[in-house]
């Protein structure tokens, strides 16, 4: 009982000293920034070292200056082309926003299959090489953002904060 007395007097001494936000106006998730982002843009890069291409989708917020970048890498048999409303949403307000497409786990693993064997194609792409690829593809985009962005000639350049 002590002890349960104690850890409440301590629970309660912590939320009550904890230091409050001197921000005059608090986050808002719902606050876009000022201009609409455009479309979003798909290219695919090529990641030379290992003879792959990554199909990317990039949302890029409509400020100018460099952007935090957020990486979204789909599930089992996704696309970049999904969850387009969180693309939205967050180059909405601020971020630049990069899907990538993994092949090898993407839709290709179970479009075109008959509706019965799609589990078991799904099952069939879940490899230690698929996941190895997928780790892969992420260093290699990551790497592939940092150079374009250090680029004067591409038009990405300065616009990730990386």
């Amino acid at each position: 009982m002590k002890l349960l007395s104690l850890c409440l007097f301590l629970t309660a001494s912590l939320l009550l000293s904890a230091p409050h936000s001197t921000s005059a106006e608090p986050y808002n998730p719902l606050k876009a920034t000022e201009g609409n982002p455009g479309k979003p843009i798909d290219i695919t890069m090529r990641d030379k070292n290992r003879d792959r291409d990554i199909p990317l989708r990039i949302y890029l917020p409509a400020q100018k200056q460099a952007a935090p970048v957020i990486l979204f890498s789909h599930g089992l048999g996704g696309t970049r082309k999904g969850c387009q409303y969180l693309g939205e949403h967050w180059s909405a307000r601020g971020y630049v926003v990069v899907y990538m497409q993994h092949a090898g786990s993407d839709e290709d693993v179970w479009k075109g299959v008959a509706l019965l064997e799609r589990l078991k194609a799904l099952k069939s792409a879940t490899t230690l090489q698929n996941t190895v690829d997928r780790y892969q593809d992420v260093s290699a985009v990551l790497d592939q953002l940092a150079l374009w962005n250090n680029d004067s000639t591409h038009p990405f350049h300065k616009k990730l904060d990386l």
